[in-house]
């Protein structure tokens, strides 16, 4: 029962495990609370509103009480199979996102939550207008593979094991999608959509300049320049910059050498003389483009160069504001990379991801922009939200109150979106609650400080224990 061995037997969700769990194993379990147990779960359990006006603002004490306000006022998505083109039951997110530029995704990689994502970017891009996914792809990389997308090549195979490590299962392949198959197919859905007045983009937030192909990056950057003018890179200078780009490519390995090529002062003099262009040339758009990937390079080597003064810009907000500045982003990332106001506890966590921080206290200081941003919590099994066992006459188990993960469960809600900015300041879900929205780690926090809303899947309140869609 502790692992909830019924439920990966094949019960469904009416059996002992389906509903609420102890927080403790018990080593032995007797018949009579077996039968207890089995009765809390063939309990009614309680339905939500679809799309209620307004959240219910009473207090609630008590785990009951809790449970009985998500039930009500959570919002039931109908399913996170991003195959289904109904949006009428993400209705409610048009009110909770409203005129935001940005709408920041967080999550894991696993499948069920990759595919509720992936859902969700269909309908902000179908639905609401947003024209771009951001992801923690080189800059670079995403803006060749975003431009591939308008022909009829696939994009640079070099690039497929970035994007695949990202989306997860399949998605960033241009793959065939064959009847009955469940791959999903991020960038073929992106390149189904040049040519219909409302394309939808794929751009990168890691660094601007090297990333899966940086060999491809030097061709490109010398190609341009050729364009425009040969002598702007002499020849001295191309070797030093492509040596220095080759350094750069190794750092992530063990086999990269202490000592930077001097090929520093090559990047920024480049830079300098593509700075010195006109203005109003046909080319400054891509000049534009070259510099914030030159000025990247010079800020990795600066450092590693005792160089402690070079400025890294920054691909997002560079992008949001020149590269396209009328665009609206959804940032595909994960809870810790979209979280604001970060407690000791949490900065720690996040620590351990190598992911850029997108909270929006950043973009709004660098862009002036609204930004919504999204948590995701998943919960497989139904042990892993921690209940409690309840004493008295008649032994009850009832949820942890202070575990989110825990009164959601209870709820029984596949799939549930609660907006924390409709919250009234009292609230309870303005107090600290313990949740694993960091993988592995469980963090007591008040949570609405650090995202806007909330998606939950529970796929122990599924009947067949997995979601439509899902490959198993």
């Amino acid at each position: 029962m502790g692992d909830c061995r019924a439920q990966e037997e094949g019960f469904d969700d009416e059996s002992l495990c389906a509903n609420v769990v102890r927080r403790s194993i018990i080593p032995a379990v007797g018949p009579f609370l077996l039968a207890m147990i089995a009765a809390a779960a063939a309990a009614p359990t309680l339905l939500p509103a679809q799309s209620p006006p307004d959240l219910d603002v009473r207090t609630a004490e008590s785990a009951a009480d809790k449970v009985a306000w998500i039930g009500k006022n959570a919002v039931a998505f109908r399913t996170i199979d991003p195959k289904d083109e109904n949006f009428t039951d993400l209705g409610p997110l048009r009110r909770a996102i409203g005129s935001a530029r940005f709408v920041l995704l967080g999550g894991s990689g696993d499948v069920a939550v990759a595919f509720a994502k992936y859902r969700l970017v269909r309908f902000l891009h179908e639905e609401m207008g947003f024209n771009v996914l951001a992801c923690n792809a080189s800059f670079f990389d995403a803006e060749e593979t975003d431009r591939a997308l308008d022909g009829k090549a696939a994009p640079h195979r070099q690039f497929f094991s970035e994007f695949e490590q990202i989306f997860g299962y399949n998605f960033g392949q241009i793959v065939v999608d064959q009847p009955g198959s469940n791959a999903i197919d991020i960038l073929g859905y992106a390149r189904a959509t040049r040519g219909t007045g409302n394309a939808l983009h794929i751009s990168g937030f890691r660094n601007a300049a090297v990333g899966s192909s940086f060999s491809k990056y030097v061709h490109e950057l010398f190609r341009f320049i050729d364009g425009i003018d040969p002598a702007l890179a002499p020849p001295a200078d191309r070797e030093a910059i492509g040596k220095m780009l080759a350094w750069q490519n190794l750092t992530a390995s063990r086999r990269w050498p202490k000592t930077v090529p001097p090929g520093l002062e090559a990047v920024e003099r480049l830079d300098e003389r593509l700075a010195r262009l006109p203005a109003n040339g046909p080319d400054v758009r891509e000049i534009s483009f070259y510099r914030l990937t030159l000025r990247s390079v010079a800020a990795w080597a600066g450092p590693r160069a005792g160089r402690l003064n070079v400025v890294s810009p920054d691909p997002l907000y560079w992008y949001a504001g020149v590269w396209r500045p009328n665009s609206k982003i959804v940032v595909w990332s994960n809870n810790t990379a979209v979280e604001r106001n970060l407690s000791k506890e949490q900065a720690v966590a996040a620590s351990r991801f190598h992911v850029p921080s997108i909270g929006a206290d950043a973009i709004a200081q660098a862009l002036g922009s609204t930004d919504y941003s999204i948590a995701f919590t998943e919960i497989k099994k139904a042990a892993e939200a921690l209940d409690v066992l309840v004493a008295g006459p008649r032994p009850s188990l009832s949820p942890f109150d202070d575990s989110f993960e825990s009164l959601l469960q209870a709820a029984h809600l596949p799939y549930s979106f609660i907006d924390f900015r409709a919250l009234p300041q009292d609230h309870w879900l303005r107090r600290p609650l313990i949740a694993r929205f960091t993988p592995g780690e469980q963090i007591s926090a008040i949570w609405p400080e650090n995202y806007d809303a909330i998606i939950g899947i529970d796929l122990t309140a599924l009947k067949s224990g997995h979601p439509a869609g899902v490959p198993r």
